[in-house]
Protein backbone atom coordinates (compact mmCIF):
# COMPACT_ATOMS: atom_id res chain seq x y z
CA UNK A 1 0.00 0.00 0.00
CA UNK A 2 2.43 2.13 0.95
CA UNK A 3 4.90 1.83 -2.12
CA UNK A 4 1.46 2.53 -4.65
CA UNK A 5 0.51 4.98 -2.49
CA UNK A 6 4.09 7.12 -2.72
CA UNK A 7 4.31 6.20 -7.46
CA UNK A 8 -0.01 7.20 -7.66
CA UNK A 9 1.15 10.60 -6.06
CA UNK A 10 3.95 11.21 -7.59
CA UNK A 11 3.35 10.42 -10.91
CA UNK A 12 0.80 13.79 -10.37
CA UNK A 13 3.52 15.58 -10.70
CA UNK A 14 4.82 14.10 -14.26
CA UNK A 15 2.22 15.15 -16.51
CA UNK A 16 2.64 14.46 -20.15
CA UNK A 17 3.41 18.18 -21.22
CA UNK A 18 6.68 18.20 -19.63
CA UNK A 19 7.64 14.87 -20.48
CA UNK A 20 7.82 14.01 -16.36
CA UNK A 21 10.31 15.38 -14.15
CA UNK A 22 11.51 13.32 -11.08
CA UNK A 23 12.72 16.33 -8.94
CA UNK A 24 9.46 16.64 -7.31
CA UNK A 25 10.23 18.57 -4.06
CA UNK A 26 11.18 21.66 -6.49
CA UNK A 27 7.79 20.66 -8.74
CA UNK A 28 6.17 20.48 -5.76
CA UNK A 29 7.39 23.77 -4.25
CA UNK A 30 6.85 25.89 -7.53
CA UNK A 31 3.49 25.09 -7.44
CA UNK A 32 2.62 25.60 -4.51
CA UNK A 33 4.46 29.11 -4.17
CA UNK A 34 2.54 29.81 -8.03
CA UNK A 35 -1.43 29.05 -6.43
CA UNK A 36 -0.82 30.58 -3.03
CA UNK A 37 1.15 33.85 -3.73
CA UNK A 38 -2.41 35.76 -5.48
CA UNK A 39 -4.55 35.19 -2.84
CA UNK A 40 -2.07 36.28 -0.20
CA UNK A 41 -1.16 39.22 -1.84
CA UNK A 42 -3.97 40.56 -3.44
CA UNK A 43 -6.17 41.43 -0.19
CA UNK A 44 -2.88 42.93 1.48
CA UNK A 45 -2.72 45.44 -1.67
CA UNK A 46 -6.91 45.92 -1.35
CA UNK A 47 -6.35 46.44 2.00
CA UNK A 48 -3.55 49.05 1.49
CA UNK A 49 -5.71 50.95 -1.12
CA UNK A 50 -9.45 50.79 0.19
CA UNK A 51 -10.32 48.00 2.37
CA UNK A 52 -8.67 50.30 5.41
CA UNK A 53 -10.71 53.21 4.41
CA UNK A 54 -13.86 51.46 4.12
CA UNK A 55 -13.46 49.58 7.20
CA UNK A 56 -12.80 52.74 9.44
CA UNK A 57 -15.00 55.15 8.08
CA UNK A 58 -17.86 52.37 7.75
CA UNK A 59 -17.39 49.55 10.50
CA UNK A 60 -16.38 45.69 9.42
CA UNK A 61 -20.43 45.05 8.22
CA UNK A 62 -20.31 47.80 5.50
CA UNK A 63 -16.77 46.32 4.62
CA UNK A 64 -17.82 43.16 4.08
CA UNK A 65 -20.70 43.97 1.95
CA UNK A 66 -18.90 46.24 -0.41
CA UNK A 67 -15.93 43.60 -0.58
CA UNK A 68 -18.93 40.40 -1.99
CA UNK A 69 -17.70 41.44 -5.51
CA UNK A 70 -13.91 40.96 -4.43
CA UNK A 71 -14.68 37.09 -2.63
CA UNK A 72 -16.90 36.02 -5.78
CA UNK A 73 -13.58 37.27 -7.96
CA UNK A 74 -11.67 34.90 -5.43
CA UNK A 75 -13.60 32.05 -4.94
CA UNK A 76 -14.29 32.04 -9.47
CA UNK A 77 -10.81 32.26 -10.03
CA UNK A 78 -10.17 29.49 -7.35
CA UNK A 79 -11.98 27.17 -9.25
CA UNK A 80 -10.75 28.29 -12.87
CA UNK A 81 -7.09 27.43 -11.50
CA UNK A 82 -8.40 23.95 -10.02
CA UNK A 83 -9.36 23.30 -13.26
CA UNK A 84 -6.70 24.14 -14.92
CA UNK A 85 -4.42 21.43 -12.66
CA UNK A 86 -7.33 18.90 -14.17
CA UNK A 87 -6.12 19.64 -17.43
CA UNK A 88 -2.61 19.13 -16.83
CA UNK A 89 -2.84 16.53 -14.53
CA UNK A 90 -6.03 14.63 -16.61
CA UNK A 91 -4.08 11.36 -17.43
CA UNK A 92 -2.83 10.60 -14.32
CA UNK A 93 -6.31 10.50 -12.12
CA UNK A 94 -7.07 7.06 -13.41
CA UNK A 95 -5.23 4.10 -13.24
CA UNK A 96 -4.27 3.05 -16.99
CA UNK A 97 -3.70 0.69 -19.14
CA UNK A 98 -0.11 -0.29 -18.00
CA UNK A 99 -0.58 -0.07 -14.35
CA UNK A 100 -3.28 -3.08 -15.19
CA UNK A 101 -0.95 -5.08 -17.45
CA UNK A 102 2.01 -4.54 -14.29
CA UNK A 103 0.02 -4.87 -11.67
CA UNK A 104 -2.71 -7.60 -12.52
CA UNK A 105 0.61 -9.87 -13.08
CA UNK A 106 1.85 -9.34 -9.43
CA UNK A 107 -0.10 -10.91 -5.96
CA UNK A 108 -1.52 -7.13 -4.94
CA UNK A 109 -5.01 -7.19 -4.44
CA UNK A 110 -7.32 -4.95 -6.54
CA UNK A 111 -8.81 -3.24 -3.45
CA UNK A 112 -5.14 -2.47 -2.58
CA UNK A 113 -4.59 -0.93 -5.89
CA UNK A 114 -8.23 1.08 -5.86
CA UNK A 115 -7.37 2.14 -2.08
CA UNK A 116 -3.92 3.44 -3.14
CA UNK A 117 -4.47 5.49 -6.29
CA UNK A 118 -7.79 6.94 -3.97
CA UNK A 119 -5.34 8.01 -1.41
CA UNK A 120 -2.96 9.12 -3.65
CA UNK A 121 -5.72 11.54 -5.54
CA UNK A 122 -7.49 12.80 -2.28
CA UNK A 123 -3.65 13.56 -0.90
CA UNK A 124 -2.76 15.37 -3.94
CA UNK A 125 -6.29 16.96 -4.14
CA UNK A 126 -6.35 17.98 -0.61
CA UNK A 127 -2.67 19.56 -0.61
CA UNK A 128 -3.04 21.61 -3.84
CA UNK A 129 -6.62 23.22 -2.25
CA UNK A 130 -5.00 23.64 1.08
CA UNK A 131 -2.14 25.39 -0.08
CA UNK A 132 -3.88 27.47 -2.95
CA UNK A 133 -6.18 28.84 0.17
CA UNK A 134 -4.87 28.62 3.66
CA UNK A 135 -2.43 32.48 3.05
CA UNK A 136 -5.58 33.37 1.46
CA UNK A 137 -8.07 32.61 4.21
CA UNK A 138 -5.56 34.18 6.67
CA UNK A 139 -5.14 37.76 4.66
CA UNK A 140 -8.98 37.79 4.08
CA UNK A 141 -10.39 36.48 7.46
CA UNK A 142 -8.18 39.38 9.53
CA UNK A 143 -8.24 42.35 6.81
CA UNK A 144 -12.37 41.96 6.61
CA UNK A 145 -12.57 41.53 10.74
CA UNK A 146 -12.89 44.09 13.00
CA UNK A 147 -11.58 44.00 16.90
CA UNK A 148 -13.54 40.63 17.73
CA UNK A 149 -11.60 37.43 17.80
CA UNK A 150 -14.80 35.56 17.24
CA UNK A 151 -15.16 37.40 13.81
CA UNK A 152 -12.12 36.72 13.22
CA UNK A 153 -12.06 33.34 13.06
CA UNK A 154 -15.35 32.85 11.69
CA UNK A 155 -13.78 34.72 8.78
CA UNK A 156 -10.49 32.85 8.17
CA UNK A 157 -12.59 29.31 8.58
CA UNK A 158 -15.12 30.68 6.42
CA UNK A 159 -12.91 31.43 3.38
CA UNK A 160 -10.85 28.61 4.19
CA UNK A 161 -14.11 25.78 4.47
CA UNK A 162 -15.82 27.50 1.00
CA UNK A 163 -12.89 27.82 -1.24
CA UNK A 164 -11.05 24.46 -0.47
CA UNK A 165 -14.63 22.85 -0.49
CA UNK A 166 -14.41 24.62 -4.65
CA UNK A 167 -11.05 23.32 -5.67
CA UNK A 168 -12.17 20.03 -4.51
CA UNK A 169 -15.59 19.60 -6.20
CA UNK A 170 -13.90 20.53 -9.57
CA UNK A 171 -10.91 18.44 -9.25
CA UNK A 172 -12.45 15.12 -7.72
CA UNK A 173 -15.46 16.31 -10.35
CA UNK A 174 -12.86 15.75 -13.03
CA UNK A 175 -12.10 12.61 -11.64
CA UNK A 176 -15.34 11.43 -11.08
CA UNK A 177 -16.13 11.90 -14.31
CA UNK A 178 -13.35 10.48 -16.05
CA UNK A 179 -14.13 7.07 -14.34
CA UNK A 180 -17.98 6.83 -14.65
CA UNK A 181 -17.04 7.37 -18.85
CA UNK A 182 -14.39 4.68 -18.89
CA UNK A 183 -16.70 2.54 -16.60
CA UNK A 184 -19.81 2.87 -18.51
CA UNK A 185 -18.33 2.61 -22.13
CA UNK A 186 -15.16 1.07 -21.49
CA UNK A 187 -11.20 1.45 -22.10
CA UNK A 188 -11.40 1.24 -25.74
CA UNK A 189 -14.53 4.26 -26.28
CA UNK A 190 -13.09 6.16 -23.81
CA UNK A 191 -9.62 6.79 -24.95
CA UNK A 192 -11.46 8.60 -28.03
CA UNK A 193 -13.42 10.52 -26.29
CA UNK A 194 -11.00 11.65 -23.74
CA UNK A 195 -9.54 14.30 -26.22
CA UNK A 196 -13.54 15.87 -26.34
CA UNK A 197 -13.68 15.60 -22.75
CA UNK A 198 -10.46 17.60 -22.09
CA UNK A 199 -11.62 19.77 -25.13
CA UNK A 200 -14.49 20.50 -23.22
CA UNK A 201 -12.83 21.16 -19.90
CA UNK A 202 -10.32 23.43 -21.32
CA UNK A 203 -13.50 25.52 -22.79
CA UNK A 204 -15.28 25.21 -19.08
CA UNK A 205 -11.98 26.83 -17.99
CA UNK A 206 -11.55 29.49 -19.90
CA UNK A 207 -15.51 30.59 -20.52
CA UNK A 208 -15.37 30.62 -16.68
CA UNK A 209 -11.76 33.22 -16.83
CA UNK A 210 -13.48 35.32 -19.53
CA UNK A 211 -16.57 35.58 -17.98
CA UNK A 212 -15.63 36.79 -14.04
CA UNK A 213 -16.19 40.68 -15.19
CA UNK A 214 -19.54 39.80 -15.98
CA UNK A 215 -20.46 37.76 -13.57
CA UNK A 216 -19.11 39.60 -10.63
CA UNK A 217 -20.77 42.82 -11.91
CA UNK A 218 -23.86 40.91 -12.33
CA UNK A 219 -23.59 39.46 -8.70
CA UNK A 220 -22.84 43.05 -7.29
CA UNK A 221 -25.81 44.36 -9.44
CA UNK A 222 -28.03 42.00 -7.66
CA UNK A 223 -26.75 41.24 -4.60
CA UNK A 224 -28.52 42.76 -1.50
CA UNK A 225 -26.13 44.64 0.83
CA UNK A 226 -23.93 47.52 0.67
CA UNK A 227 -22.21 49.17 -2.26
CA UNK A 228 -19.12 51.41 -3.28
CA UNK A 229 -19.17 53.74 -5.96
CA UNK A 230 -16.57 55.78 -6.79
CA UNK A 231 -16.85 59.76 -8.74
CA UNK A 232 -13.60 60.95 -8.88
CA UNK A 233 -11.83 60.54 -5.81
CA UNK A 234 -14.89 60.71 -3.82
CA UNK A 235 -15.82 57.44 -2.15
CA UNK A 236 -19.90 56.81 -1.92
CA UNK A 237 -21.22 53.85 0.22
CA UNK A 238 -25.23 53.28 -0.29
CA UNK A 239 -26.17 51.62 2.71
CA UNK A 240 -28.93 48.52 2.05
CA UNK A 241 -33.05 48.96 2.15
CA UNK A 242 -34.42 46.94 4.72
CA UNK A 243 -36.27 43.55 4.04
CA UNK A 244 -34.64 43.32 0.48
CA UNK A 245 -33.29 40.39 -1.13
CA UNK A 246 -30.58 38.78 -3.33
CA UNK A 247 -31.91 39.21 -7.15
CA UNK A 248 -29.55 37.03 -9.84
CA UNK A 249 -30.25 36.10 -13.00
CA UNK A 250 -31.39 32.94 -13.77
CA UNK A 251 -27.90 31.83 -15.72
CA UNK A 252 -26.02 33.42 -12.96
CA UNK A 253 -27.49 30.92 -10.57
CA UNK A 254 -27.13 27.80 -12.71
CA UNK A 255 -23.29 28.56 -12.15
CA UNK A 256 -21.09 26.59 -9.87
CA UNK A 257 -19.20 30.05 -8.48
CA UNK A 258 -22.30 31.50 -7.32
CA UNK A 259 -23.22 28.55 -5.47
CA UNK A 260 -19.74 28.57 -3.19
CA UNK A 261 -20.40 32.54 -3.13
CA UNK A 262 -23.22 32.53 -1.96
CA UNK A 263 -21.99 29.24 0.40
CA UNK A 264 -19.19 31.77 1.24
CA UNK A 265 -21.60 34.42 2.64
CA UNK A 266 -23.82 31.84 4.60
CA UNK A 267 -20.83 31.35 6.38
CA UNK A 268 -20.48 34.19 7.63
CA UNK A 269 -23.33 35.05 8.18
CA UNK A 270 -27.09 35.99 6.48
CA UNK A 271 -30.52 35.11 6.12
CA UNK A 272 -30.84 35.78 2.25
CA UNK A 273 -33.36 32.83 1.41
CA UNK A 274 -31.89 32.89 -2.51
CA UNK A 275 -28.40 32.62 -0.56
CA UNK A 276 -29.23 29.84 0.92
CA UNK A 277 -30.58 28.28 -1.34
CA UNK A 278 -27.51 28.36 -3.70
CA UNK A 279 -25.41 27.44 -1.01
CA UNK A 280 -28.05 23.85 -0.93
CA UNK A 281 -26.25 23.51 -4.41
CA UNK A 282 -23.05 24.02 -3.36
CA UNK A 283 -23.10 21.41 -0.57
CA UNK A 284 -24.77 19.04 -3.02
CA UNK A 285 -22.55 19.30 -5.57
CA UNK A 286 -19.40 18.61 -3.58
CA UNK A 287 -20.60 15.59 -1.61
CA UNK A 288 -21.67 14.85 -5.12
CA UNK A 289 -18.45 14.77 -6.67
CA UNK A 290 -17.24 12.76 -3.58
CA UNK A 291 -19.47 9.99 -3.57
CA UNK A 292 -19.22 9.26 -7.29
CA UNK A 293 -15.47 9.21 -7.02
CA UNK A 294 -15.01 6.49 -4.11
CA UNK A 295 -18.39 4.69 -5.84
CA UNK A 296 -17.47 4.80 -9.34
CA UNK A 297 -13.78 4.43 -9.23
CA UNK A 298 -13.19 0.84 -8.19
CA UNK A 299 -16.02 -0.12 -10.89
CA UNK A 300 -13.70 1.48 -13.30
CA UNK A 301 -10.40 -0.51 -12.42
CA UNK A 302 -12.37 -4.07 -12.55
CA UNK A 303 -13.32 -2.60 -16.31
CA UNK A 304 -9.96 -1.58 -17.11
CA UNK A 305 -8.41 -5.05 -15.72
CA UNK A 306 -11.28 -6.84 -17.82
CA UNK A 307 -10.34 -4.89 -21.09
CA UNK A 308 -6.44 -5.39 -20.22
CA UNK A 309 -7.02 -9.14 -20.28
CA UNK A 310 -9.44 -9.81 -22.65
CA UNK A 311 -9.31 -6.90 -24.70
CA UNK A 312 -5.77 -6.37 -26.23
CA UNK A 313 -5.05 -3.19 -27.16
CA UNK A 314 -4.80 -3.42 -31.45
CA UNK A 315 -4.27 -0.82 -33.38
CA UNK A 316 -7.56 -0.21 -35.67
CA UNK A 317 -8.70 1.63 -38.23
CA UNK A 318 -8.96 5.37 -36.82
CA UNK A 319 -12.11 7.27 -36.77
CA UNK A 320 -13.05 9.03 -40.39
CA UNK A 321 -12.41 12.71 -39.23
CA UNK A 322 -8.92 11.08 -38.16
CA UNK A 323 -8.84 8.98 -41.89
CA UNK A 324 -9.81 12.31 -43.75
CA UNK A 325 -6.79 14.72 -41.48
CA UNK A 326 -4.12 12.49 -42.36
CA UNK A 327 -5.02 12.09 -46.15
CA UNK A 328 -5.06 15.90 -46.13
CA UNK A 329 -2.43 16.04 -44.28
CA UNK A 330 -0.37 13.85 -47.31
CA UNK A 331 -2.08 15.91 -50.00
CA UNK A 332 -0.56 19.38 -48.33
CA UNK A 333 2.91 17.98 -47.71
CA UNK A 334 3.67 17.07 -51.59
CA UNK A 335 4.99 14.71 -53.41
CA UNK A 336 8.31 14.30 -51.41
CA UNK A 337 8.84 11.09 -49.88
CA UNK A 338 10.53 13.33 -46.18
CA UNK A 339 7.91 16.13 -46.41
CA UNK A 340 4.88 13.41 -46.21
CA UNK A 341 6.67 12.19 -43.54
CA UNK A 342 6.63 14.50 -41.49
CA UNK A 343 3.33 15.94 -42.29
CA UNK A 344 1.96 11.69 -41.42
CA UNK A 345 3.91 11.59 -38.71
CA UNK A 346 2.95 14.96 -36.53
CA UNK A 347 -0.70 13.98 -37.66
CA UNK A 348 -0.67 10.56 -36.14
CA UNK A 349 1.83 11.87 -33.05
CA UNK A 350 -1.41 14.38 -32.52
CA UNK A 351 -3.96 11.63 -32.30
CA UNK A 352 -2.42 8.97 -30.49
CA UNK A 353 0.40 10.58 -27.82
CA UNK A 354 -1.63 11.65 -24.44
CA UNK A 355 0.54 14.61 -24.50
CA UNK A 356 -0.03 15.68 -28.19
CA UNK A 357 -3.31 15.56 -27.24
CA UNK A 358 -3.92 17.35 -24.21
CA UNK A 359 -1.86 20.28 -26.20
CA UNK A 360 -4.39 20.10 -29.00
CA UNK A 361 -7.50 19.78 -26.84
CA UNK A 362 -6.27 22.95 -24.96
CA UNK A 363 -5.72 24.69 -28.26
CA UNK A 364 -9.05 23.70 -29.62
CA UNK A 365 -10.73 24.85 -26.70
CA UNK A 366 -9.11 28.18 -26.08
CA UNK A 367 -10.05 28.94 -30.08
CA UNK A 368 -13.80 27.89 -29.41
CA UNK A 369 -13.65 29.92 -25.84
CA UNK A 370 -12.54 32.85 -28.00
CA UNK A 371 -14.55 32.04 -31.04
CA UNK A 372 -18.18 31.55 -29.16
CA UNK A 373 -19.02 34.76 -28.07
CA UNK A 374 -18.46 36.24 -31.69
CA UNK A 375 -20.29 33.73 -33.46
CA UNK A 376 -22.97 34.56 -31.09
CA UNK A 377 -22.92 38.13 -32.10
CA UNK A 378 -22.42 37.30 -35.40
CA UNK A 379 -26.03 35.18 -35.33
CA UNK A 380 -27.35 38.56 -33.75
CA UNK A 381 -25.85 40.91 -36.62
CA UNK A 382 -27.54 38.37 -38.88
CA UNK A 383 -31.09 38.53 -37.10
CA UNK A 384 -31.07 42.14 -36.42
CA UNK A 385 -28.96 43.09 -40.21
CA UNK A 386 -26.93 45.04 -38.89
CA UNK A 387 -25.06 47.52 -41.36
CA UNK A 388 -22.32 48.45 -38.85
CA UNK A 389 -19.38 45.64 -38.44
CA UNK A 390 -18.79 44.63 -35.21
CA UNK A 391 -15.00 44.50 -34.02
CA UNK A 392 -15.65 41.76 -31.43
CA UNK A 393 -17.15 39.39 -34.58
CA UNK A 394 -13.89 40.27 -37.05
CA UNK A 395 -11.63 39.19 -34.28
CA UNK A 396 -13.01 36.01 -33.91
CA UNK A 397 -11.07 34.39 -36.88
CA UNK A 398 -7.68 36.23 -35.81
CA UNK A 399 -7.70 34.71 -32.53
CA UNK A 400 -8.86 31.67 -33.98
CA UNK A 401 -6.21 31.20 -36.04
CA UNK A 402 -3.44 32.47 -33.35
CA UNK A 403 -4.64 29.75 -30.72
CA UNK A 404 -4.33 27.17 -33.37
CA UNK A 405 -0.87 27.94 -35.34
CA UNK A 406 0.74 28.39 -31.59
CA UNK A 407 -0.74 24.81 -30.84
CA UNK A 408 0.23 22.94 -33.40
CA UNK A 409 3.59 24.45 -32.92
CA UNK A 410 3.82 23.43 -29.04
CA UNK A 411 2.96 20.26 -30.66
CA UNK A 412 5.94 20.08 -32.71
CA UNK A 413 8.13 20.56 -30.05
CA UNK A 414 7.21 17.99 -27.62
CA UNK A 415 9.26 14.35 -28.24
CA UNK A 416 6.67 11.83 -29.22
CA UNK A 417 9.90 9.19 -27.82
CA UNK A 418 12.44 10.15 -27.03
CA UNK A 419 14.40 7.12 -27.10
CA UNK A 420 13.32 5.80 -30.67
CA UNK A 421 14.25 9.62 -31.85
CA UNK A 422 17.80 8.11 -33.00
CA UNK A 423 16.01 7.12 -36.09
CA UNK A 424 15.89 10.35 -37.49
CA UNK A 425 19.01 11.72 -36.02
CA UNK A 426 21.58 9.35 -37.86
CA UNK A 427 19.63 8.73 -40.85
CA UNK A 428 19.93 12.55 -41.44
CA UNK A 429 17.13 13.29 -42.97
CA UNK A 430 17.00 16.77 -45.40
CA UNK A 431 15.06 18.28 -42.69
CA UNK A 432 14.14 21.60 -44.45
CA UNK A 433 11.57 19.66 -46.62
CA UNK A 434 10.59 18.47 -43.65
CA UNK A 435 9.74 21.79 -42.16
CA UNK A 436 8.49 22.72 -45.55
CA UNK A 437 5.70 20.13 -45.05
CA UNK A 438 4.70 21.64 -41.66
CA UNK A 439 4.81 25.22 -43.26
CA UNK A 440 1.91 24.05 -45.71
CA UNK A 441 0.57 22.04 -43.47
CA UNK A 442 -0.31 25.12 -40.98
CA UNK A 443 -1.37 27.18 -44.08
CA UNK A 444 -3.84 24.56 -45.77
CA UNK A 445 -5.18 23.44 -42.81
CA UNK A 446 -5.52 26.35 -40.52
CA UNK A 447 -4.54 30.05 -42.21
CA UNK A 448 -6.62 28.85 -45.64
CA UNK A 449 -9.73 27.43 -44.05
CA UNK A 450 -9.92 30.36 -41.72
CA UNK A 451 -9.61 32.49 -44.13
CA UNK A 452 -12.33 30.81 -46.39
CA UNK A 453 -14.71 31.21 -43.83
CA UNK A 454 -14.24 34.44 -42.81
CA UNK A 455 -14.61 35.18 -46.50
CA UNK A 456 -18.39 33.56 -46.53
CA UNK A 457 -19.19 34.58 -43.10
CA UNK A 458 -18.42 38.30 -43.43
CA UNK A 459 -19.55 38.53 -46.93
CA UNK A 460 -23.24 37.10 -46.12
CA UNK A 461 -23.80 40.37 -43.42
CA UNK A 462 -21.41 43.16 -44.27
CA UNK A 463 -20.36 43.04 -47.98
CA UNK A 464 -17.65 41.65 -50.35
CA UNK A 465 -15.83 44.54 -49.60
CA UNK A 466 -15.38 44.02 -46.04
CA UNK A 467 -15.09 40.33 -46.20
CA UNK A 468 -12.31 40.43 -48.90
CA UNK A 469 -10.18 42.74 -47.12
CA UNK A 470 -10.93 40.60 -43.44
CA UNK A 471 -9.85 37.30 -45.65
CA UNK A 472 -6.72 38.77 -47.45
CA UNK A 473 -5.52 40.16 -44.10
CA UNK A 474 -6.36 36.61 -42.49
CA UNK A 475 -4.29 35.42 -45.21
CA UNK A 476 -1.25 37.31 -45.39
CA UNK A 477 -1.10 37.69 -41.03
CA UNK A 478 -1.94 34.21 -41.13
CA UNK A 479 1.27 32.89 -43.26
CA UNK A 480 3.56 35.76 -41.55
CA UNK A 481 2.37 33.85 -38.05
CA UNK A 482 3.31 30.40 -39.57
CA UNK A 483 6.76 32.03 -40.26
CA UNK A 484 7.50 33.03 -36.91
CA UNK A 485 6.10 29.90 -35.17
CA UNK A 486 8.84 27.34 -37.61
CA UNK A 487 11.80 30.22 -37.04
CA UNK A 488 15.16 28.27 -36.91
CA UNK A 489 12.93 24.95 -37.01
CA UNK A 490 15.05 21.61 -37.40
CA UNK A 491 14.64 18.07 -37.17
CA UNK A 492 11.71 15.93 -37.71
CA UNK A 493 8.94 16.80 -35.39
CA UNK A 494 7.92 15.74 -32.42
CA UNK A 495 11.56 13.87 -32.21
CA UNK A 496 13.45 16.02 -29.67
CA UNK A 497 13.45 17.41 -26.18
CA UNK A 498 11.37 20.05 -25.67
CA UNK A 499 13.39 23.40 -24.86
CA UNK A 500 10.88 25.80 -23.63
CA UNK A 501 13.88 28.11 -23.20
CA UNK A 502 13.77 28.72 -26.72
CA UNK A 503 11.03 30.83 -25.99
CA UNK A 504 13.04 32.84 -23.71
CA UNK A 505 10.22 35.00 -21.94
CA UNK A 506 12.35 36.99 -19.81
CA UNK A 507 13.79 38.62 -22.51
CA UNK A 508 11.54 38.25 -25.53
CA UNK A 509 7.76 38.99 -23.01
CA UNK A 510 7.40 42.69 -24.49
CA UNK A 511 7.69 41.29 -28.05
CA UNK A 512 4.98 38.68 -27.52
CA UNK A 513 2.75 41.46 -25.50
CA UNK A 514 3.13 43.35 -28.78
CA UNK A 515 2.30 40.45 -30.74
CA UNK A 516 -1.11 39.81 -28.67
CA UNK A 517 -2.03 44.15 -29.27
CA UNK A 518 -1.21 43.72 -32.67
CA UNK A 519 -3.88 40.83 -33.34
CA UNK A 520 -6.08 42.54 -31.15
CA UNK A 521 -6.22 45.68 -33.88
CA UNK A 522 -6.41 43.76 -36.77
CA UNK A 523 -10.06 43.81 -36.94
CA UNK A 524 -9.97 47.50 -36.52
CA UNK A 525 -7.73 47.72 -39.60
CA UNK A 526 -9.42 45.53 -41.51
CA UNK A 527 -12.38 48.06 -40.87
CA UNK A 528 -10.45 50.86 -42.08
CA UNK A 529 -9.77 49.25 -44.96
CA UNK A 530 -12.56 48.37 -45.89
CA UNK A 531 -13.31 50.14 -49.50
CA UNK A 532 -10.08 51.74 -50.21
CA UNK A 533 -8.23 49.07 -52.24
CA UNK A 534 -4.62 51.29 -52.34
CA UNK A 535 -4.23 51.71 -48.88
CA UNK A 536 -5.33 47.46 -48.68
CA UNK A 537 -2.99 47.15 -51.55
CA UNK A 538 0.37 48.80 -49.74
CA UNK A 539 -0.79 46.82 -46.22
CA UNK A 540 -0.75 43.38 -47.72
CA UNK A 541 2.45 44.54 -49.62
CA UNK A 542 3.90 45.49 -46.10
CA UNK A 543 3.05 42.32 -44.32
CA UNK A 544 4.11 40.11 -47.09
CA UNK A 545 7.11 42.25 -46.92
CA UNK A 546 8.04 41.22 -44.07
CA UNK A 547 7.08 37.37 -43.80
CA UNK A 548 9.43 37.72 -46.92
CA UNK A 549 12.01 39.17 -44.83
CA UNK A 550 11.57 37.15 -42.04
CA UNK A 551 11.69 34.06 -43.99
CA UNK A 552 14.95 34.68 -45.40
CA UNK A 553 16.79 35.50 -42.11
CA UNK A 554 15.47 31.92 -40.77
CA UNK A 555 17.33 30.51 -43.92
CA UNK A 556 20.16 32.35 -43.69
CA UNK A 557 23.90 30.74 -42.48
CA UNK A 558 24.08 32.77 -39.46
CA UNK A 559 20.41 31.16 -38.14
CA UNK A 560 20.64 27.63 -39.29
CA UNK A 561 21.18 25.36 -37.13
CA UNK A 562 22.70 21.14 -38.17
CA UNK A 563 21.93 18.59 -35.14
CA UNK A 564 23.45 19.46 -32.01
CA UNK A 565 26.82 16.80 -31.22
CA UNK A 566 25.07 16.37 -27.87
CA UNK A 567 21.83 15.24 -29.71
CA UNK A 568 23.94 12.88 -31.56
CA UNK A 569 26.17 11.79 -28.51
CA UNK A 570 22.31 10.89 -26.80
CA UNK A 571 21.31 9.00 -30.57
CA UNK A 572 24.54 6.55 -30.06
CA UNK A 573 24.65 6.34 -26.27
CA UNK A 574 20.73 5.33 -27.05
CA UNK A 575 22.04 2.75 -29.16
CA UNK A 576 25.09 1.44 -27.48
CA UNK A 577 27.76 2.51 -30.69
CA UNK A 578 30.44 4.47 -27.76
Amino acid sequence: MRVLYRAFLARFFENEVTSGTHDLRASFIWLIAFLSAPGFVLPALLAWFDWGRISFDYGAEVLRQVTAVDRFTYVTCGMVASGAIGVLVWHSVLVDRRDALILGALPVRGSTVVTAKLLGLVTYVGVIAGAMHLLASLTFGTLLADDSFARLGRGVLAHLAVSFSASVSVLLGIAATQALMLALVGPGRFRRLTSWLQVGLVFAVLVTLLSIPTMASETQAGLHGARAYYQGRQLTVALPASGGQTSLPAWLEATPPAWYFAAYEVALGTDDPVLHRLAGRALVATTTAVIVTLVVYPLAYRRLMVAAVLEPEVAGRPARMGRGLAAAAERVGGRDPTARAAAQFLVATVGRVDRHRVVAAAAIGAALAWAIPGLLLWLEAARTQRLEPQVAVLGVPFWTMLWLTVGVRVAIALPSDLKAGWLFTLNDLPHRRAWTALRRLLIGLVVAPIAVVSLAGVGLIWGPRLAITTALLIASVGILFVEILLWRGEGMPCSRAWAPQRANMRLWWPMYLAGAIWVSALPYLAVLLSGYPVATAVVLAGIVGFTVLVRLAARSPLTLGASSESEHDAAFQTLGLQ
